[in-house]
């Protein structure tokens, strides 16, 4: 498997402006450009990952046999760019590599337990390294809280938003990290927007007696 230089993957990547902790991507243990000792790599990293169970029936669109293939989800502790989490993707097959909005959900992908149209797989063959925990997927650092109100202040200057309701709407289309973030935290948005809009129109006034 061929690969394009990384600066035009991540360039065409839809998660190259995510940040976040936890990253995925794939790795096909029979590919030529896989390491044989892939697994003790990723050991030796020292990361916590959790791989799946190795998905060897799985099928394409197309009807024809996928690759077996692991999903492999890495959790660091500080939040991170898509860099981070390619440049670990090509030490193996490089491919595949998207921000976990939810790893919880991710996880839960591993055995194909809600797909009903998808072979199944056993969980119990899931490989978690470096003290990764499925059971504490959904915890959230304070340094992730700070990290999405400073993105969404970033986000209501640049698009110049003064309401709620767009303020949701435009998240929804951009991040729903920052759009859950925003729905369960509308008293501390508002009082965001509120300060936003007087501040703006401040700027306004003063423009128009410098004129």
């Amino acid at each position: 498997m061929e690969l394009k230089p990384i600066e035009e993957r991540i360039a065409n990547n839809k998660y190259k402006d995510y940040r976040g902790r936890c990253w995925a991507f794939l790795i096909y243990p029979t590919d030529e450009n896989n390491p044989d000792n892939w697994l003790e790599i990723m050991k030796d990293l020292y990361l916590p990952a959790c791989i799946s169970p190795l998905h060897d029936k799985d099928v394409k669109k197309d009807g024809t046999p996928d690759k077996p293939h692991h999903h492999v989800m890495i959790r660091w502790d500080n939040t991170q760019r898509i860099e981070a989490a390619q440049k670990i993707s090509d030490m193996f097959t490089g491919v595949a590599v998207q921000g976990v909005s939810s790893p919880k959900g991710y996880y839960h992908y591993y055995d194909h337990a809600d797909e009903d149209d998808k072979v199944k797989y056993n969980i119990k063959d899931t490989i978690c390294l470096s003290g990764f925990n499925p059971d504490k997927l959904e915890e959230v650092t304070n340094e992730e809280l700070r990290d999405r109100r400073l993105r969404i202040e970033q986000f209501i200057r640049e698009n110049k938003i003064f309401e709620y309701w767009e303020l949701c709407s435009k998240l929804a289309s951009h991040d729903l990290i920052l759009k859950d973030y925003a729905d369960t935290h509308s008293i501390e948005m508002c009082a965001k927007l509120k300060s936003y809009a007087k501040c703006a129109y401040d700027e306004y006034e003063k423009e128009l007696l410098n004129h």
